[in-house]
């Protein structure tokens, strides 16, 4: 059955657009209300104008415009314009066009203002006269210049006026264009009035497409957090023949999970398995931010662990944006010994020959060392050994790089002691970056240590590092260590065997 959408789809409250567009035409191009007519019957300059201009003064003004496009005149060629706007008149529709197209490439807002008022001018007085792609070069300038007013003003004006281009034209500069300023309920607005079009008046060419639909659906889900909104913007999709991606689920997941909708959760995993989406990381990945922002620890650490059981992917699947996100929510409530028991329960279901950068407990401790939180990743570490826990690679190498970047190679040095210790081995990268970071510092003996500790654990490509110290100790002017450094090295040359 044909669903006729109601003019007002959304329960986004409409906000007056002039405020914001007025302060992008100001200084103005073109008054936001018409001046009040002097009384004074005296005709005013553009009247005499009006009067007197010619067709010989059409032909100049317009040959000018033409020279001063060739020659980049730009201030010259809009003068022209306005000579023929001011009489009722305008330019031939190339011309027009060349005007606009120029005015929008030269990134500069007063240019922009001009492009923006022409265009509306033309749709209101002759929409015949301006082109679709000109619109869309405009637009194009509207996104680079990350100007939402204008594009919206330009967009309600094209519909006023019955201007309809093809969607594929304009719709996504809109979507970048609001994505950039977080300005989703002002899109879902364009979107509700594009739909009606497309569907009353029956014209495919202004449908909306998938990512639009998903713009709107981020904003009724994350912007307004609207069930209803968002479930209206789904049955528009049906309508439109649009068919949903495992995007839009995480979308309506990420609501559910916030609004604490367990139902519909199940209801939409049965539905994304009738789509034949077998990939449900974006799902959980969205599902688990819902959880965290509403709070629901209990059901993020559900949600990963559920993830690995089911083999839906590893660690690495989830990404930073999703760790960093589960990260600030235990912290926030001060739950390091549960975020490092859901650390601990991960590793009993991921493979031993697991990749260190791809476990869950690497995802964590490494986000939280992204935030600027050592301390606490160092904590998790500390609790894990309390708890008397294996503790992977994965846990160690985000802290290491955190001591190496804050050169605090000394506390880096005995961690490598302790990870030795617990017959665990680093790769040659992360021993080549250490020493690294301690001859910067000067922390020559941590850099011995580290060499030292490389050798012990037979790693044969010690060449780099071994070359690392002997140019620092050099640069340093440190002979009598070059010396010890030498003898100790002459003990087992495996460091210089590739020269030989």
């Amino acid at each position: 059955m044909f669903l006729h959408i109601r003019r007002r789809l959304f329960s986004s409250s409409s906000k007056p657009e002039i405020p914001s567009l007025y302060s992008f035409l100001q200084p103005s191009i073109f008054a936001l209300k018409p001046k009040i007519q002097s009384q004074n019957p005296t005709n005013s300059p553009i009247q005499q104008q009006q009067q007197t201009l010619t067709q010989d003064h059409i032909t100049e003004l317009e040959t000018s415009l033409q020279k001063s496009l060739l020659t980049h005149n730009t201030d010259e060629a809009w003068k022209s314009f306005k000579s023929l706007t001011n009489n009722s008149l305008l330019p031939t529709k190339p011309l027009t066009n060349s005007l606009i197209s120029h005015l929008s490439s030269l990134q500069d807002t007063l240019n922009l203002k001009r492009a923006f008022a022409s265009a509306v001018y033309l749709i209101e007085k002759n929409p015949n006269f301006l082109d679709f792609q000109t619109v869309h070069t405009l637009l194009g300038s509207m996104k680079c210049a990350n100007t939402s007013a204008p594009a919206f003003a330009l967009l309600k004006c094209m519909f006023k006026n019955r201007y309809f281009m093809p969607f594929e034209l304009w719709g996504h500069f809109l979507v970048d264009i609001c994505r950039k300023n977080g300005n989703f309920v002002g899109f879902l607005r364009v979107f509700e009035e594009c739909c009606r079009v497309a569907l009353d008046e029956k014209l495919d060419l202004i449908k909306p497409d998938l990512d639009a639909c998903n713009a709107a659906l981020e904003g009724c889900c994350c912007g307004l957090q609207s069930v209803s909104d968002a479930e209206k913007v789904i049955e528009t999709m049906s309508v439109l023949g649009v068919r949903p991606d495992e995007l839009s689920f995480g979308f309506l997941a990420y609501l559910y999970a916030l609004k604490g909708l367990q139902e519909k959760i199940n209801e939409l995993e049965k539905l994304m398995g009738g789509f034949g989406f077998s990939n449900k990381m974006v799902f959980y990945c969205r599902l688990i931010n819902g959880y965290v922002k509403a709070g629901n620890l209990e059901s993020v650490s559900r949600t990963i662990l559920r993830s690995l059981s089911e083999g839906t992917g590893d660690g690495s699947n989830f990404g930073e944006e999703t760790y960093c996100e589960v990260v600030k929510g235990f912290l926030q409530k001060g739950n390091i010994k549960t975020l490092t028991n859901l650390i601990i329960e991960a590793q009993k279901l991921e493979s031993s020959g697991l990749v260190v950068d791809r476990s869950i407990g690497f995802g964590i401790v490494n986000a939280c060392v992204n935030l600027g939180l050592s301390d606490k990743a160092h904590s998790i570490l500390d609790e894990m050994n309390a708890q008397g826990c294996f503790v992977g690679l994965g846990i160690y190498v985000p802290i290491l790089k955190a001591y190496c970047k804050e050169h605090r190679t000394a506390e880096a040095t005995q961690l490598v002691m302790d990870i030795s210790s617990s017959g665990l081995q680093l790769d040659v990268g992360s021993y080549d970056a250490l020493i690294e970071a301690s001859m910067t510092s000067q922390d020559f003996q941590s850099a011995f240590s580290l060499f030292r500790d490389m050798r012990e654990a037979r790693i044969s490509d010690l060449k780099g590092s071994y070359l690392t110290i002997m140019t620092g100790l050099m640069e340093n002017h440190r002979p009598e260590l070059m010396a010890a450094f030498l003898d100790e090295v002459v003990e087992e040359p495996s460091s210089r065997s590739e020269d030989s």
